[in-house]
């Protein structure tokens, strides 16, 4: 039988490294903004989807769990 409940922790430990990063990111182009361009603008667009996107992957799978 595999063990799902750490893989899960695995990846969640994971997945919490990467936020980190992207918010280091976000943070950075925040409080920097000056040189942003139109094509900026659409990759930050992007970014707001998947975001979204993940939060609510990442609600319903917590719900299930709970």
């Amino acid at each position: 039988m595999k063990d799902y409940g750490y893989k899960a922790m695995e990846l969640t430990e994971t997945i919490g490294a990467r936020m980190t990063d992207l918010d280091e990111a976000i943070e950075s182009i925040h409080y920097d903004p000056d040189k942003a361009t139109a094509a900026d603008i659409e990759t930050l667009k992007e970014i707001q989807k998947l975001i979204e996107k993940a939060a609510r992957l990442a609600e319903k799978t917590a719900k299930r769990l709970a």
